[in-house]
């Protein structure tokens, strides 16, 4: 295939400068608009329990064509180890192409158009984020959405992803507003078929569905002042099993109370939690059920409590209640703080936190956010683990265009090992302005 080809084969400065060539040699993408990032990163982290030293360079190319209505794009990274562990796939030598394709969007009539693609297209579903290597075709007439793709799926590192011989589908949408209908005045929903065939030939159908309704004008003189129900999932006709089911009732009164009712069953969509997610006890790495209410108060412009109770049931373990309390503040200075306790108790197990996050502009160009936390843990599995957790982060604007990013944490355990990660991000943003500049030293400067 040409994407394995081109992903073994072409090292970062190679990429770079093979993007330089067209636009100096191409005269339709010369006078088309380019954007996208260049990056590079330092991280070392022993997720997993497994130390990873690596460095990585990436690259997020967007071109458009607003003369013939194109668009293309390119993402790719080029990780090197450092130590290399090979008992780890963040520790191996990996290149790595996430997309390329090329989009044509086509006029039909003065309310309808379509939308063509071709090559590596990433998506997002239920299934999780990955990319596909095929085509995808949108079809927009007025109000409705008819959409349809089919290619052979692969992974993308860092997320839940999935791989395999062939994916397929067809997807129809419709967003209604001006409605009139039991308080909803506007609707979005969306039907959908998926069909997955994996390595082993193993196919699986999909019905997607979701529906969203919303009430987007206020009622000042009423006690309710804002309405949202949110209705989605996925239906196996094979097993006749639902998944990845949310359904949700969000309500503001008096503008200052928000009350909401959640049904959820959970799948991160990452295998590795953020720092807070880990303190929090409703997340965790695999799938589970959740029934959930909340109550958030707004005490005043500046000052929300907000008071969580649940039922969770997770795949591995046991069923479950818990509950959090969190204080929301922020200041005149532009420093947000939160304050958050959260406990969960699964039969003999059970798990007790207490978070402490700011989130701060230290001046125009520098901004930080700092993460503190206590753990108590007991478990059937290994006993007692007592964990103190820390985390800074900071992201500086060099110039317009430039970027940099510093993250450190470390989690001290009693009784399992400590788990720290460290890493350095530079980050090159660049627009249609580069196109300028290629053009003034290829002598074909734009009339």
């Amino acid at each position: 295939m040409l994407y394995v080809w081109f992903s073994r084969s072409f090292k970062a400065k190679c990429l770079f400068f093979a993007f330089l060539l067209i636009g100096i040699i191409s005269p339709t993408i010369s006078y088309a608009g380019v954007s996208g990032r260049l990056g590079i990163m330092l991280q070392n982290d022993n997720r997993q329990y497994i130390e990873n030293k690596y460095l990585e360079e990436q690259g997020d190319f967007i071109f458009t064509n607003k003369e013939y209505a194109l668009r293309g794009g390119l993402s790719f990274s080029l990780r090197q180890s450092i130590e290399p562990s090979y008992s780890s796939s963040a520790g191996k030598n990996k290149n790595a192409l996430y997309q390329l394709f090329i989009e044509k969007k086509q006029k039909l009539s003065p309310s309808s158009s379509a939308n063509f693609a071709l090559g590596r297209i990433q998506r997002v579903d239920g299934l999780g984020f990955y990319f596909i290597d095929g085509g995808n075709v949108d079809v927009q007439i007025k109000n409705w959405m008819i959409s349809a793709y089919a290619g052979k799926p692969g992974r993308i590192d860092n997320f839940r992803s999935l791989s395999g011989k062939m994916i397929s589908g067809m997807d129809v949408s419709t967003h209604q507003s001006g409605l009139d209908f039991s308080g909803i005045d506007a609707l979005h929903a969306r039907l959908g078929w998926q069909r997955y065939r994996a390595d082993s030939g193993d196919k699986q159908d999909r019905i997607n569905w979701s529906l969203h309704g919303s009430k987007v004008k206020k009622q000042f003189k009423q006690l309710l002042s804002s309405l949202d129900i949110y209705f989605k999932g996925t239906w196996l006709p094979e097993t006749d099993k639902a998944e990845d089911v949310i359904a949700s009732i969000n309500t503001h009164w008096y503008r200052k109370i928000n009350i909401r009712l959640t049904h959820e069953t959970y799948q991160p969509v990452s295998p590795y939690l953020t720092f807070r997610e880990q303190f929090y006890a409703i997340y965790s790495r695999g799938y589970q059920k959740t029934l959930a209410g909340e109550f958030n108060y707004q005490l005043t412009k500046s000052r929300r409590i907000s008071l969580r109770q649940r039922h969770t049931s997770r795949e591995f373990g046991v069923d479950g209640y818990g509950y959090s309390v969190a204080y929301f503040l922020r200041q005149a200075a532009g420093a947000q703080w939160l304050f958050q306790y959260d406990r969960l108790d699964l039969n003999i197990d059970s798990t007790e936190s207490y978070y402490l996050e700011l989130n701060v502009s230290l001046n125009s160009r520098l901004r930080g956010r700092f993460g503190a936390a206590m753990q108590k843990q007991e478990k059937y599995l290994y006993g007692k683990n007592d964990a103190r957790a820390f985390e800074m982060y900071f992201e500086k604007m060099l110039h317009t265009d430039l970027f940099v990013k510093l993250t450190s944490s470390y989690i001290f355990n009693s009784r399992l090992e400590d788990e720290y990660r460290i890493g350095f991000r530079l980050d090159y943003y660049f627009d249609d302005r580069i196109t300028d500049i290629i053009s003034k030293y290829a002598g074909t400067e734009n009339p």
